[in-house]
């Protein structure tokens, strides 16, 4: 399951420790931008109501402490069920399997972003990213809910604090999902870029991806975690030592990389970050804000971990044009990497924490544009920081990390990378 961090700092995206690899419930959106279908391994929602078994369940069960924790998550959330969702619970063997076959093939858009980040020097090779990356996500997982479905899956040998707070989260998103489409929700968010930069000339200028899928994950699983933290909460400390405990044991033996660890914090920000970004929001305008923000959701990661610029205070954020690309090359994909992005470019390279932090939350906008020759990937980025200083410490750092590659700083906080790899 997710590792727990805490709330975010109020100014700035300070990167928490390097987490505990934990097994995490998993969530898949069916998201339709051309032909992209989102994988999104994720701690996910999913109602009770209909459970696999027998038709009265053995006291003391995960299938028994369904109805209770159907009602928390109501009480919690502020919203009702408006119809049943099937809980199925699985064998780890027998889940692992379900999420392999549920993956299927890695599609154009995942290999495109992949090799974005092979081509600023996150990984080695996208290809045996993708390789190791199905396998490790399929045995990270502990439960999957399929927006539009009504059925959650979830691992679980008994019913203990920990497998009950993950259905938790997982009775949040099904809630979420019938009262707000996440599909819509996703939507929603691609759709307020419509009209970016349409100057640009190229046509991922109006999909700022994947800066826009990662805000609006922070909604979505920011509040499954919210409800989830509140859940815990009501335990004793007997109870809550055990349910670390049993978290730590579901994580043990989890085989990770290098990659993995790299890419970690664009995958843990949704949840960990989320949760700040929800009670934000909550504490903005209660229960109504947090609906509204279904409605109209974040679209960058700088939204969550900067909620006042979700509410208006924009600041001097700044539209960044799309770069062209090499000749020669075939246009994979585009968009915006975001603050977070960003930010996983900043931990990666040499320096002080305290550089990593100040540039991180120093994000005004950004653009890529990468293309493909063969397995060689080339991203060109451009990026507005606040200040040249900034900007000139960013491209120290990527020089560092990417001797062969073209990194320009402006003094009024625009840089630019080009780089193949």
């Amino acid at each position: 399951m997710t590792a727990t961090w805490g709330p975010p700092p109020p100014d700035r995206w300070a990167l928490p420790p390097r987490p505990a690899y934990r097994r995490r419930a998993g969530h898949r959106f069916r998201w339709a931008v051309g032909v992209a279908v989102l994988a999104l391994l994720a701690a996910s929602g999913a109602a009770a109501g209909t459970v696999r078994g027998p038709a009265s369940p053995a006291p003391g069960s995960l299938a028994a402490a369904v109805p209770g924790i159907e009602a928390f998550v109501q009480a919690d959330r502020g919203l009702r069920y408006t119809h049943k969702v099937k809980v199925i619970v699985m064998s780890t063997k027998a889940l692992t399997a379900y999420v392999l076959k549920a993956d299927g093939p890695v599609s154009p858009d995942e290999e495109a972003e992949d090799q974005t980040y092979q081509a600023l020097g996150l990984i080695d090779s996208w290809r045996a990213y993708e390789s190791h990356e199905q396998l490790f996500a399929s045995e990270d997982v502990v439960g999957l809910y399929v927006d539009g479905t009504d059925t959650v899956r979830v691992e679980a040998t008994a019913s203990n604090p920990y497998t009950r707070s993950v259905l938790a989260h997982e009775l949040t998103h099904a809630l979420d999902d019938q009262h707000f489409p996440l599909e819509h929700t996703f939507d929603l968010a691609l759709g307020s870029h419509a009209d970016d930069d349409p100057s640009a000339g190229n046509a991922f200028a109006d999909l700022p991806l994947p800066d826009v899928v990662t805000g609006v994950k922070g909604l979505i699983e920011g509040d499954a975690e919210h409800v989830r933290d509140d859940y815990l909460a009501r335990l004793t400390p007997a109870q809550a030592t055990a349910e670390q405990q049993d978290e730590d044991d579901a994580g043990a033996g989890i085989a990770f990389d290098r990659d993995d660890e790299t890419l970690a914090p664009l995958t843990y920000l949704p949840y960990d970050e989320g949760v700040g970004f929800v009670r934000a929001v909550l504490a903005h305008g209660g229960t109504a804000a947090l609906d509204q923000a279904f409605r109209e959701p974040p679209t960058t990661t700088a939204q969550v971990l900067h909620p006042a610029r979700y509410f208006g205070d924009t600041g001097s954020l700044r539209a960044v044009p799309a770069p062209g690309t090499p000749p020669g090359t075939v246009t994979a994909t585009g968009g915006s990497l975001g603050e977070a992005g960003l930010a996983v470019i900043a931990y990666g390279s040499a320096g002080s924490e305290d550089v990593h932090d100040g540039l991180a939350a120093a994000w005004l906008g950004d653009r890529f544009t990468t293309s493909t020759d063969g397995d060689r990937a080339c991203t060109d980025w451009s990026v507005v920081l606040d200040t040249s200083g900034h900007s000139t410490a960013l491209a120290a750092l990527i020089r560092s990390r990417l001797p062969l590659a073209t990194v320009t700083a402006s003094g009024t906080g625009l840089l630019t990378v080009d780089s193949c790899r």
